[in-house]
């Protein structure tokens, strides 16, 4: 069960197609999480949230992106949120770690290292491509995320691309305790391309300067430096969103 300190929020809009699945993977994982739902959601993911009996704040938001959306956890009971997006899954490793340590972590937010996941050479591989490396203070560490905060304890700001919220002092939670992206397996190369260009009209260098991160095919295999997962924690949920199509 998850410490009472805690609960996991998850921000959504137009993700029928998933939001079934990796809700049962958070039932899984022993979590009930929070849903942001974005009331301008073109499809039946409110519908979906309802038949599953999850819990849901409606909001419409500024813009249709996470940033805009992460005051609304002001409203939620709880000492820290850990946000995810919908196409983002805690590893069994996180849970338990967040179960264990959250509470004596004194600083108002925590980085957490994310992998991006692909299947590579029929391996499902994560990137440790160079740019992923932006850690202000440790250089090794891949894909720090500011995920975990105090929701009373930061300011808020809707700033595209950033964490939601200005960050100064944080924590770091350990790299083998990680979260994982689905973005490249559950949307096409139109699709990632079409997010970017949406993206681009939201905020003038909001959207192409970071194509790397959307369309890893436009790099070569070495650059991306594809390793595998190591572990079979994901196959499952890999082997079912194969089967969602695009």
């Amino acid at each position: 069960m998850a410490s009472p300190i805690y609960r996991i929020v998850v921000p959504t809009r137009d993700s029928a197609r998933w939001i079934g699945t990796f809700h049962r993977e958070y039932q899984r994982l022993g979590v009930e999480p929070v849903y942001l739902f974005d009331l301008r959601s073109r499809d039946r993911t409110g519908d979906i949230l309802k038949e599953l009996g999850a819990e849901a704040i409606s909001i419409t938001p500024k813009y249709d992106r996470v940033e805009c959306m992460l005051a609304a956890t002001l409203d939620i009971p709880t000492e820290w949120v850990v946000r995810f997006d919908d196409d983002e899954l805690p590893s069994m490793a996180l849970i338990e770690w967040l179960n264990r340590n959250l509470e004596t972590i004194v600083a108002p937010c925590v980085a957490i290292s994310r992998r991006e996941l692909l299947v590579y050479a029929d391996q499902l591989c994560f990137s440790r491509m160079e740019p992923f490396y932006f850690h202000p203070q440790d250089p090794t560490f891949l894909g720090p995320q500011w995920r975990g905060f105090r929701p009373a304890s930061v300011c808020f700001t809707e700033t595209i691309h950033t964490a939601g919220f200005d960050v100064a002092d944080f924590a770091t939670v350990p790299q083998s305790t990680y979260f994982v992206h689905f973005d490249w397996l559950l949307r096409t190369v139109q699709q990632r391309r079409a997010k970017i260009q949406h993206y681009e009209r939201q905020s003038a260098g909001g959207g192409w300067r970071f194509a790397q991160f959307y369309l890893p095919e436009m790099l070569l295999p070495e650059s991306s430096r594809w390793t595998p997962m190591g572990t079979d924690e994901f196959d499952s949920l890999v082997a079912e969103i194969s089967r969602l199509g695009a």
